[in-house]
């Protein structure tokens, strides 16, 4: 079995190994710079890790590269009309409609709420495309969310947090290349107890291929006033 992990902070990719467990280093510099929180996601047909955007220090990117665990090299991506810069925004890659998906995120002051696909990331004419500029509904713009791309073609936003709020209500997009598309809202916000996922920040979220087991697993996080997500 082999896991994939960017290490977001050093731009190095690693692969873990079983039988015995052990990181190794994938890369050999070549890619983008240092930086955390990039959007990234994973294509197993061609075996890319997609990355957009992320931050060091005080810079924000809006570049887009993939990394192929093959060849162990990374190609940047010559694209016009990328998305807002930002760090923090939930990803995902589709291989049914072979399309990198990105929203929300951060530039503070500024947060978002927008759904930006890339099309033919890896093929002669990349391009980045917004989907839901003509959705019915939205949700407040935000960052520090759970969410992410569920085996039925849907892409999920769930809680996170803008500037003194957060939020634990739930929206989802059918994803396709084209825009036309609207936001639904799946989940309506809980009040802060221990029975629902209540609002929090900065979760650990899963979203599983088995639907016996429900959409999403949630873990931590951070609430109002110092509590935690449980």
């Amino acid at each position: 079995m082999i896991l994939l992990r960017s290490i977001l902070l050093t731009c190095i990719c690693w692969q873990a190994i079983s039988a015995p467990f052990r990181w190794e280093v994938l890369d050999n510099g070549g890619g983008p710079g240092a930086r955390d929180r990039p959007a990234i996601g994973y294509d197993p047909i061609r075996r890319n890790l997609i990355s957009f955007g992320g931050r060091s220090g005080g810079s924000l990117f809006q570049d887009t590269w993939y990394f192929n665990l093959d060849s162990q090299t990374w190609t940047l991506v010559n694209v016009a009309n990328p998305p807002a810069a930002r760090f923090d925004a939930i990803s995902g890659y589709d291989v049914a409609t072979g399309l990198f998906a990105i929203s929300t995120g951060d530039a503070a002051p500024v947060f978002f709420n927008d759904l930006w696909v890339l099309v033919d990331y890896a093929g002669p004419n990349p391009q980045w495309r917004r989907i839901d500029a003509q959705s019915t509904r939205s949700f407040e713009p935000r960052y520090g969310c759970g969410g992410g791309l569920s085996p039925d073609g849907y892409f999920y936003i769930t809680h996170g947090f803008s500037s003194g709020t957060r939020y634990s209500d739930t929206f989802r997009f059918r994803l396709s290349a084209t825009s036309g598309g609207s936001w639904e809202e799946v989940a309506k916000t809980f009040q802060y107890g221990i029975n629902e996922p209540h609002g929090r920040c900065l979760v650990s979220n899963a979203i599983l291929p088995d639907r016996r087991f429900g959409k999403f697993i949630m873990f931590g996080g951070c609430a109002n006033g110092g509590r935690h997500g449980g």
